[in-house]
């Protein structure tokens, strides 16, 4: 019967990405539905036939807010952009026939310093009225360009990136009706809510000196150049800075400390607090503590008992070489953790290494039993 799911889930895994595949020309405003949840949240979900994936919630993002995309761009943009005070409606159709991570579209960030590296020219929108926000929350790599125009049938303006949340892909050129190019007075004042790279407020300082004594850039600044060192040297403070960053930073930024921390950093927390984070490129985080057979023990577990990690600590147990007798106690104790509702990856790798001479040793949890 076991062997029978396992078939079964695999079978289901191809045929729903085929379906999807096959189906996303076709995506339209009748495959689209947004309904409430017990808590009162209205939920987006594309339905077709067996297929019924939520895609994310709704959120109003009120009037008034500033949102921040940085390019580079030539003076005469900069002069057209400041005279007549918005995106035009071609230059965002043009875009949003492009890819991206939410589908073509006009990007902005509710950070004024996350996207600094993709240009020197700050546009600032402010949004003219209430906008509806799609707040990604699928863990499937979805094709979203099929997708915008039953979106924005249904009143969504705006989608929410996966990996970096703070990130936002305009799809209504309404949203971006009233902008400018932004200069030192648009940023005086202004409060920097998330971490940021410290080359990016050095960047940012570059073209806004006028700004580095600034008391509420200043001091972030600082702060992160110094958590940005403490990470790469073993220590309490080390473990501290690491844990920080990647329950507040976004995605990528969690990815990069990930990269330059050293392993003695990494603590129980720290790595639970990494699995939790949805949409984090899990990847290097198993890569980067394969080194330290406790730490990869412990996020393989960790990563076995989370849906959207299951799969990546499949592939990274499967390509690791392990102790045969860690690997089994590993799995055994995934499988008792598991709920019903698992994905059946633990049981895959059990039949596996059991279908393979001297790749399973089911003892460990029987010491268990008897110590």
């Amino acid at each position: 019967m076991k062997k029978f799911a396992v078939l079964f889930f695999l079978l289901h895994l191809v045929c729903f990405s085929f379906a999807f595949a096959a189906d996303e020309p076709i995506l339209n405003a009748d495959k689209i539905f947004l309904e409430k949840n017990s808590s009162g949240v209205t939920e987006v979900f594309f339905r077709y036939q067996a297929i019924d994936l939520k895609l994310g919630e709704l959120e109003m993002v009120p009037k008034g807010t500033r949102l921040y995309h940085w390019e580079k761009a030539t003076d005469s943009q900069i002069s057209r952009w400041n005279s007549e005070g918005k995106i035009s409606e071609e230059r965002l159709n043009a875009l949003k026939k492009l890819n991206g991570n939410s589908g073509g579209g006009f990007y902005v960030s509710s950070s004024p310093l996350d996207s600094i590296n993709y240009g020197s020219t700050a546009i600032v929108v402010e949004l003219p009225k209430d906008m509806m926000l799609l707040k990604v929350t699928s863990d499937n790599k979805i094709h979203w360009n099929p997708t915008l125009a039953a979106l924005q049938s249904k009143g969504i303006s705006m989608i929410s990136v996966r990996h970096t949340p703070t990130w936002i892909n305009v799809i209504d050129v309404e949203t971006l009706s009233k902008i400018h190019v932004g200069t030192a007075d648009d940023f005086k004042g202004i409060k920097i809510s998330t971490p940021e790279r410290p080359w990016s407020y050095k960047k940012f300082f570059k073209l806004f000196p006028d700004l580095k004594n600034e008391e509420n850039l200043k001091n972030p600044s600082a702060e992160m150049d110094a958590l940005y060192k403490a990470i790469q040297v073993p220590g309490e403070e080390g473990s501290k800075a690491l844990e920080f960053i990647i329950r507040n930073g976004s995605s990528n930024m969690a990815k990069e400390v990930v990269d330059k921390a050293s392993v003695e950093n990494f603590t129980k927390e720290t790595i639970k607090a990494a699995i939790m984070r949805n949409f984090f490129s899990y990847n290097s985080l198993f890569e980067k503590l394969s080194s330290n057979p406790e730490k990869y023990g412990y996020v393989l577990l960790e990563g076995f008992k989370n849906s959207h990690t299951a799969s990546v600590a499949w592939s990274s147990m499967r390509s690791t070489p392990m102790d045969v007798s860690e690997r089994t106690r590993i799995l055994q104790l995934a499988q008792k953790a598991q709920g019903t509702d698992s994905l059946p990856y633990v049981d895959i790798l059990i039949l596996e290494y059991k279908g393979k001479p001297g790749q399973w040793l089911p003892h460990p949890l029987c010491q268990e039993v008897f110590q």
